[in-house]
């Protein structure tokens, strides 16, 4: 990176948020012209658009947090990294948020291999950073980038410190020749990246229970209100189909009633005429 007074202002955005945007627009095109399509999930339909529109609103969340919340752009003027408020918890917000809305799009989509575009756009993410930005902040903050990013997710927020990570600090080094300090060091390293990986297998198991409970339970509860509103029709039905007896049996009793009159009269004018 060229020496200038601060960070580019839009860094790899645009180059990382348009070529998501192109590959989901692609994708989807191309699965509504059955060019590349494997298949629908019919039964995971609803779950599906739920988590889409969850993903989106999710996606808009972080975007909102990172620009209007934190002011990353007057930051990045003014030369500082920031660490805290949505940066507190994903190092890329913004790159995040074009991320989750994507992926919300591809899940409405629902179709089978629009799937593998997520994980795409996160490796796309991944080998990106590493081999710009991530390298430009490392030469500009030195050491206190290095903590925040071991402290931090890249794309993915998540909380800043998990509590045995904070059990976890470094031994007093006064009376540790360089050799103990050395593998000490290393032990600390082994515990922290298994810290990391037992944190992403939590992170997976919950989204995986998630996903199975709204597999599970969305279906049931549309299926009941559709049942619900079938049951109200026929009561209506019912109702309108009485309502109409009655009016029946009020005309036809009129009707009657007048037929009843008429006779009366007649034989009461032909008794009058007998009687003379």
């Amino acid at each position: 990176m060229k020496d200038k007074s601060h960070l580019p202002m839009y860094g790899i955005g645009p180059l990382y948020v348009w070529s998501i945007i192109m590959m989901t627009v692609a994708g989807i095109v191309l699965s509504r012209k059955e060019i590349v399509h494997i298949g629908n999930l019919a039964r995971l339909k609803t779950p599906f658009m739920v988590a889409g529109w969850l993903l989106i609103v999710w996606g808009v969340i972080l975007w909102v947090a990172a620009v209007v919340g934190a002011h990353i752009d007057t930051h990045i003027l003014q030369n500082q990294l920031v660490t805290t408020g949505i940066y507190g918890y994903v190092r890329n917000p913004i790159y995040s948020a074009a991320m989750f809305a994507c992926t919300g799009a591809l899940l409405i989509a629902n179709d089978v291999w629009l799937l593998i575009l997520p994980f795409l756009f996160w490796g796309y993410m991944t080998v990106l950073l590493k081999s710009t930005e991530e390298k430009w902040l490392k030469e500009r903050y030195g050491r206190a980038y290095s903590e925040y990013k071991m402290k931090v997710n890249r794309c993915i927020p998540w909380f800043k410190k998990s509590i045995l990570r904070e059990m976890i600090v470094l031994p007093d080094v006064e009376d540790m020749s360089e050799r103990e300090l050395l593998m000490e060091l290393v032990r600390e390293k082994r515990k922290r990246e298994q810290l990391d990986r037992a944190k992403l297998l939590v992170n997976l198991l919950i989204v995986a229970a998630v996903v199975v409970l709204a597999c599970i339970y969305v279906p049931r509860v549309v299926h009941f209100f559709r049942e619900l509103r079938a049951a109200l029709d026929q009561v209506n039905q019912a109702i309108d189909t009485v309502k109409q007896t009655v009016d029946n049996i009020k005309n036809t009793g009129v009707d009657t009633l007048t037929e009843l009159g008429d006779k009366l009269s007649s034989f009461t004018e032909g008794w009058n005429w007998f009687g003379r």
